[in-house]
């Protein structure tokens, strides 16, 4: 079974996890049930978000990260390209309600960190779309906590593994994935339209007791 807080609902692994991936959750403490597997931080707070207010503030969220963390990486006339198609309010809105996308807001003290995006593949994988956190909030762990939550959503759903793709110029992104367990695994270009394409990293995280 998986325990969440006070709920309990039916688990498609033999293992026993923590948080349903087809549920709204939102961790504030600890996890229960996971035999002392890895717990979040008392101050990082992991939420799905659910309202329109929601996208709202994480396209907000998402113009200035980008552009700070792909400074020098992409153009600056990319960088608003691919913000404008793939996290403005109107992208975001769309992938949710049509391509099956979930995302997350990660706080810490009770402050906005950044937030995430994944998307259940057809092979049964889990696609890290979206994970950006604001300059302040670097360094601080959060994308291992992330990482953590979203094991523990695979373990639920019998999901073997987490994949993300990432510039491979992008030598900090690259040195906290690697640092979290993940293997790069090959290379692709990605054609994203107008002219510009994306040079990318995959990486991958096998997840444990599926």
């Amino acid at each position: 079974m998986c325990h969440f807080v006070k709920k309990t609902i039916p688990c498609r692994s033999n293992t026993p996890c923590a948080l349903p991936l087809s549920k709204f959750c939102t961790i504030f403490v600890s996890w229960y049930g996971t035999r002392g597997r890895h717990a979040l931080k008392q101050n990082v707070m992991i939420r799905e978000i659910s309202t329109d207010a929601d996208i709202r503030k994480i396209a907000d969220m998402a113009s200035p990260i980008w552009h700070e963390a792909f400074a020098s990486i992409i153009s600056k006339e990319q960088i608003e390209y691919m913000v404008d198609k793939f996290q403005s309010y109107k992208a975001i809105k769309d992938q949710i309600d049509n391509h099956g996308y979930r995302y997350f807001i990660l706080s810490e003290n009770g402050t906005d960190a950044g937030y995430c995006g994944v998307q259940v593949a057809e092979d049964n994988t889990l696609y890290l779309s979206k994970m950006y956190l604001k300059k302040e909030f670097r360094g601080h762990g959060l994308f291992r906590e992330m990482t953590v939550y979203l094991t523990e959503l695979c373990r639920c759903e019998g999901i073997g593994k987490i994949w993300l793709t990432v510039n491979k110029n992008n030598d900090g992104a690259i040195a906290a994935y690697q640092a979290t367990g993940y293997s790069n695994v090959r290379s692709q270009v990605a054609d994203i339209g107008s002219g510009y394409v994306m040079d990318d990293y995959v990486f991958e995280l096998a997840v444990q007791g599926i």
